[in-house]
């Protein structure tokens, strides 16, 4: 007899695939005494709707997410974070693929519309 399910079972089985390849195409950055502070080539901050503002970067050599912002120091453009990493607003405005790609599957892991938020990126720029 055959099994109806098979097909089924099995595209089950590629959409868990395919989550696990995505969930583990985005890893963990380094610890904060390790990588204290960046200066991403690119950049936007966008505001979350619970509120938090969040980096979005290229760094060079990878996409990268923030944690939220707490401080910005004006006089030094830089950003510091929840966790305390300091981001040095020295390189240009602008959106790169790998910082999309990276936001996009963060704002899925952690329950927001990527779509869905605010771009703040001139509260940060100097006047």
């Amino acid at each position: 007899m055959e099994d109806n399910n098979e097909p089924e079972s099995r595209l089950l089985n590629l959409a868990e695939i395919a989550d696990a390849a995505i969930a583990n195409s985005l890893w963990a950055v380094p610890d904060i005494n390790q990588q204290p502070s960046l200066h991403p080539w690119c950049w936007t901050v966008r505001e979350l709707p619970n509120g938090h503002r969040h980096v979005c970067a290229w760094l060079g050599y990878e996409g990268r997410v923030s944690s939220a912002i707490d401080q910005w120091l004006a006089d030094e453009k830089t950003l510091v974070t929840n966790s305390g990493r300091r981001y040095k607003l020295d390189g240009q405005v602008g959106n790169h693929s790998d910082a999309e790609y990276v936001w996009a599957n963060w704002c899925s892991i952690q329950g927001f519309d990527p779509e869905n938020y605010r771009d703040v990126s001139t509260d940060y720029l100097p006047d």
